[in-house]
């Protein structure tokens, strides 16, 4: 039995090699542990470490029972609530200790009562979470869906956050912190496709926006001779510098 660990070298690898290469994890039909990774004629079965099952929407493995979890059972008998004040946490918790509540003010986020560790940023609380942006929580399924489409239609009320820094994952709670703003750029209210990042105007930095949201902070790769190239609010695209990139901008 292969390593996941190991795999996934193997797969960074033979994506830095530049080889055509495509593989397909396979989820294991009788235990939520495993999987296997396919490339070609080639087969490894994985397995997941303790506490941890294989997530499809995710292809990597996941916390049982946390908000990947598309393999284990669910509670069955949890409780149709959505959580207005984190000090209501607390007492849900102790009710159900595996349950996933969501959270009233944010459409991504979400309790998770098995979470009893505030999380490394010094952003998420005891039980506090967030699924990965751009995905919102699903309160049917009581799992995060990567694809926002899918769920942004029925967060009932919930706030869609389309700025990345208005995640609690992506503030600066501690000294030292590099600010969100110049590690991701912010869509909301912006076009489909290559957009100016604001506040680096005239620098190689872009944004790639769809739906308001964030999908893509770029930077602009030099040209063929190694010389620097910026992005062209007005063209959408990277330029070459020179004087009439930056008169015409």
């Amino acid at each position: 039995m292969w390593s996941i660990t190991c795999i996934l070298m193997l797969c960074s690898v033979l994506s830095l090699d530049g080889a055509n290469t495509r593989f397909q994890f396979i989820a294991d039909p009788t235990d939520c542990t495993k999987f296997s990774i396919q490339l070609m004629t080639f087969k490894w079965d994985v397995s997941c470490g303790p506490g941890k099952v294989f997530s499809k929407k995710i292809s990597n493995c996941a916390l049982q029972n946390g908000p990947y979890d598309d393999c284990s059972n669910r509670q069955q008998n949890q409780p149709s609530i959505t959580i207005r004040a984190y000090e209501d946490v607390f007492n849900y918790c102790a009710q159900c200790p595996t349950c996933l509540y969501p959270d009233a003010n944010n459409c991504a986020g979400f309790y998770n009562c098995s979470k009893v560790n505030v999380d490394e940023s010094g952003n998420l609380g005891q039980y506090q979470d967030e699924c990965m942006y751009p995905g919102l929580f699903d309160a049917d399924i009581l799992g995060c869906e990567t694809d926002y489409k899918k769920v942004e239609g029925k967060c009932n009320g919930r706030p869609v956050l389309l700025n990345p820094c208005d995640q609690r994952r992506n503030q600066c709670a501690r000294a030292h912190c590099r600010p969100c703003n110049a590690r991701y750029p912010n869509c909301a209210g912006k076009s489909n496709g290559f957009q100016e990042w604001e506040g680096r105007s005239l620098t190689p930095y872009y944004a790639r926006c769809q739906d308001g949201r964030t999908l893509e902070a770029g930077t602009c790769a030099r040209s063929r001779s190694g010389a620097p190239r910026i992005f062209s609010a007005s063209q959408k695209e990277c330029v070459d510098v020179d004087a009439k990139t930056f008169f015409n901008n």
